[in-house]
């Protein structure tokens, strides 16, 4: 794993590189970070989310932060549909209701294997890139009730219809 690291590190240029630091990743991280090959961030992605007001852990806020780059047009989706794998582990993750907290949760990897899941180490290797403060944050938008989604796509606002008569002018 960490050979085929710094070959894709040499080859694509990298300059920093995010590795999930719990589990296998540790020992990843661990080696990547003796070799140097450029800088190795570890994400502990069961901590507490820097973002406490509105996610449980780091892992909810990168998955909750990705759907929202996705939802406002910050990710090109025809990049992301042909990897079948990576999207279908996109759309495999369920967001769950918010806690007594008014915190965002994604599905844990627990309630994934209960559903026959594999885990989503591509869709996670996605969020991870987004990791850390020099990463682009995504846009907060507020979305009006009615909002219609289908695979974290935005695909109807239910106040739009009404704007269809406003545009022509009576005499």
């Amino acid at each position: 794993t960490c050979g085929l690291a710094v070959n894709l590190i040499k080859k694509y240029g990298v300059k920093v590189l995010r590795v999930d630091a719990i589990g296998i990743g540790s020992g990843v991280a661990g080696r990547l970070k003796e070799i140097e090959p450029c800088e190795i961030v570890g994400v502990k992605v069961s901590e507490s989310a820097i973002d406490k007001s509105q996610f449980f852990s780091v892992r909810d806020e990168l998955w909750c932060g990705l759907a929202d780059r996705f939802r406002n047009g910050l990710i090109d989706c025809s990049a992301i549909h042909q990897d079948d794998e990576l999207f279908s582990q996109l759309t495999s993750v369920k967001e769950e209701p918010v806690n007594s907290k008014g915190q965002r949760k994604v599905e844990s990897k627990d309630a994934m294997r209960k559903r026959n899941l594999p885990s989503p180490d591509r869709a996670d290797a996605l969020c991870l890139a987004f990791a850390g403060g020099d990463a682009p944050q995504p846009e907060k938008k507020v979305y009006p009730p009615g909002t219609l989604w289908y695979r974290g796509m935005l695909i109807h606002n239910r106040d739009d219809d009404d704007d269809d008569d406003d545009d022509e002018e009576e005499d």
